[in-house]
């Protein structure tokens, strides 16, 4: 299964879309189980993620089930110093205690710019000195755009990188940037698959901040109209068909949610349609934290 499970809504209100708030834990646990049952094996989450790691420890019964992906601390591109190395160690030390596990499949550098600051290449350090020590399988970094990935593998090759694509955000594919990492056999972890949830909203449920992009929107509606497949079926079908992607890691605020993907992503056609001309032209719509 190609999708995975993100969990910012566990620990946090989160998304554009999201009117039902932070996820109880019961609800979790449904997630969790349909999460297993669906053979969904990688749960992406991290220490600014709220308390989504102490819910998780104490909702998922056999760690073993699940890789888990979590991320460092933010150093907001300032000097990297021994004791912000130090921060990230113990950081991560305390999400395996959080977490309830002895080690975790992931660790990634939360805000990529850190590795740019001076003393930045001591983190890619200390992460290395924690896959060493088997506390960690796999290590890498969370970005967002082409110039920064070519930064990160002037750098190091990571093992795993985390990066947005969704169809109004292919500006990695056209750049050639993921095929770029996948020949650098660098493992794709894919978020931000429906934008927040803005992708499969109703449009006049749409903030007035998107106006000057409302054309958008009537274009996505009168594709899903012409190709028969409803916006949830063509955002789960664009990523599937991204070849260079391994996972697709995707929120849900109840297991029905899951449910609902899961059926769908087994039955899309992928390679049925071309997306390209869904590629949304306004970049600064594509970044949520430039939202209002």
């Amino acid at each position: 299964m190609k999708l995975a499970l993100g969990t910012v809504q566990f620990g946090m209100d989160y998304g554009v879309s999201n009117n039902l708030g932070k996820t109880s834990n019961e609800e979790v646990v449904n997630i969790l189980a349909e999460a297993g049952k669906s053979n969904i094996t990688l749960i992406d989450t991290a220490a600014l993620y709220g308390d989504s790691e102490k819910v998780l420890g104490k909702t998922i019964s056999d760690s073993s089930l699940f890789n888990i992906v979590t991320k460092s601390p933010v150093y907001h591109g300032k000097i990297i110093t021994k004791r912000d190395v130090d921060l990230l160690t113990d950081v991560f030390k305390k999400s395996l205690e959080l977490l309830n596990c002895e080690n975790v499949y992931g660790l990634l550098i939360h805000h990529a710019a850190d590795l740019f600051a001076p003393g930045g290449e001591s983190l890619i350090e200390a992460m290395s000195e924690l896959k060493s020590q088997g506390l960690v399988h796999k290590i890498g970094v969370s970005l967002y755009d082409g110039q920064t990935i070519d930064r990160v593998l002037e750098l190091f090759t990571p093992d795993i990188v985390q990066l947005p694509i969704n169809i109004a955000d292919q500006r990695l594919i056209v750049s050639g940037n993921l095929e770029k990492l996948k020949n650098y056999g660098v493992e794709i972890h894919a978020r931000s698959l429906f934008l927040q949830g803005l992708l499969l909203m109703n449009i006049s449920d749409i903030s007035e901040h998107f106006n000057p992009i409302k054309y958008y929107f009537e274009n996505l509606e009168q594709f899903s109209i012409n190709s028969g497949m409803s916006r949830l079926e063509m955002c789960l079908d664009f990523g599937s068909s991204c070849k260079e992607i391994d996972r697709l890691v995707v929120g849900v605020t109840n297991a029905d949610e899951l449910k609902e993907l899961v059926e769908v992503t087994r039955r899309i056609d992928n390679n049925k349609y071309d997306y390209s001309s869904l590629s949304l032209v306004e970049e600064e719509y594509l970044d949520p934290s430039k939202w209002k």
